[in-house]
């Protein structure tokens, strides 16, 4: 058990810079939430210690790529189109930790 004297405090804080991608067939609103998600694990994977609090302080949209096309039943009828959004993020996360 590690005892800090000087300001009773054990509560450790830095800034990660991560990069990820995500992509759905739902939407965009979908694709930012896959890519957050990602985000939440790589920062678990970076961190040695138990998360406090993570605050995304500054996202970027390096790249986003909407794929579209279209569908037919039995080739003619009631045509639908259907969406993929591709994207990729960079996202600086605020996070405060304790250390194991």
């Amino acid at each position: 058990m590690k005892n800090n004297e000087q300001d009773g405090n054990d509560l450790k804080q830095k800034v990660v810079d991560i990069e990820v991608s995500a992509s759905s067939k739902q939407g965009r609103a979908d694709a930012i939430s896959k890519a957050f998600t990602d985000m939440r694990k790589r920062v678990y994977e970076v961190v040695n210690g138990a998360i406090i609090y993570l605050k995304p302080t500054n996202v970027q949209i390096l790249e986003e790529k909407v794929t579209t096309s279209k569908e037919h039943f039995l080739f003619i009828f009631m045509p639908r189109i259907k969406e993929e959004v591709t994207m990729r993020l960079k996202i600086s996360v605020e996070v405060q930790y304790m250390e194991l």
